[in-house]
């Protein structure tokens, strides 16, 4: 039981820093690329994010399914249930909002739409952030 609660809490703050990393860094620097070459340089970033946070994020996920019918003993499940609508967020606002605007954004480079994601992009790195917060509880119950 303690290997799928420490592999919960690695993947969970490894995700909340490849969101995190992907805000702050990846989307922002969008605004000093060329229009000549961002899409080659979106492709590529598109495609490192994958291997690097969308599977780690997606082995997170079944984690927490897991950890949902394993039923760790001293943790209450709705805190897995919380953990586990909180990912649903983000990979909501991923696939309906974030996904479309970057095909989108490659495109054609557009000032306004690299605004509008990364001001959208706060649900998805906040549900992330409140996801992070939803484990340390989960490991305070463990731990206590």
């Amino acid at each position: 039981m303690t290997g799928w609660l420490v592999a919960y809490g690695l993947l969970s703050f490894f995700c909340l820093a490849g969101s995190l990393m992907e805000h702050f860094a990846v989307m922002q620097g969008w605004s000093v690329v060329g229009s000549d070459e961002f899409a080659a340089v979106h492709t590529k970033q598109s495609n490192g994010i994958v291997g690097v946070y969308v599977i780690p994020k997606l082995v997170l996920t079944v984690t927490i399914a897991a950890l949902l019918v394993i039923h760790p003993s001293g943790v209450p499940i709705l805190l897995f249930w919380v953990s586990l609508i909180l990912l649903a967020v983000s990979w909501a606002v991923s696939f309906l909002v974030e996904i479309p605007t970057q095909r989108r954004i490659r495109q054609s480079k557009s000032p306004t739409l690299i605004r509008r994601l990364i001001a959208f992009d706060w649900i998805r790195v906040g549900a992330v952030a409140f996801h992070a917060v939803t484990v340390c509880v989960v490991l305070v119950y463990q731990l206590g």
